[in-house]
């Protein structure tokens, strides 16, 4: 599968402060950014009195923000940042429908419900990145991962996205690291994308397969 320019890891990684009310949500969220999104996460709260103060002495390029039905100190939030970063774009997390204020709207880029899947949120996540939506966000589907690679290849691959190490991957399968090495040299042949490329293909090829 040819793989274009837009699949590389970027040199300046795509700096992001997560927010929201539920933990659970903000652990899972930064789990999935930095593995499947490539995003640099810079800081982390479940409100805006514990986003530390990073998040305003430095570059922030994207909030992921939850925002609580008939709260608005989630937009609260985004203002303050907003004041010292007028170029951040946000993406807002809601379990409902949610009108976004008239003076934020060069700043929010989607609205994502909760009840979604996590590909959706990644979706939304490459508008901000700068690159054109693909279907499945260029991840092959099961059917094009069996008829391009061996079985075994398959089986390192689901590996890489469950985001273990060459030596954790050869312990799992009962093989050697130098045998894991040749596997993954031979998928990014076959993928046409290497190292963290390879990994995110793999992660994302994860999230796509869980259940919704």
């Amino acid at each position: 599968m040819a793989r274009d320019d837009s699949t590389e890891c970027l040199s300046d990684p795509i700096r992001c402060v997560v927010v929201d009310d539920h933990i659970m949500v903000v652990q899972l969220l930064c789990s999935t950014l930095r593995s499947a999104a490539g995003l640099d996460v810079i800081a982390v709260g479940t409100s805006s009195a514990d986003v530390p103060r990073i998040a305003v002495h430095e570059r922030i390029d994207l909030l992921i923000l939850g925002v609580s039905e008939g709260n608005g100190s989630g937009f609260d939030t985004l203002r303050e940042l907003v004041v010292h970063h007028p170029e951040a774009k946000c993406i807002i997390l809601g379990s409902f429908l949610q009108e976004c204020p008239a003076d934020l709207r060069d700043n929010v880029v989607a609205f994502v419900d909760k009840k979604e899947p996590l590909i959706a949120l990644l979706a939304a996540i490459q508008l901000v990145v700068g690159e054109q939506p693909m279907v499945g966000l260029g991840v092959p589907t099961r059917e094009q991962l069996m008829a391009w690679l061996t079985p075994r290849e398959v089986d390192v691959f689901e590996c890489l996205g469950k985001g273990m190490s060459n030596k954790e991957v050869a312990a799992d399968l009962a093989i050697s690291v130098l045998t894991v090495e040749t596997h993954r040299k031979a998928i990014s042949r076959k993928l046409g994308c290497n190292g963290a490329s390879l990994v995110r293909m793999a992660t994302l090829y994860r999230v796509l397969m869980l259940p919704s």
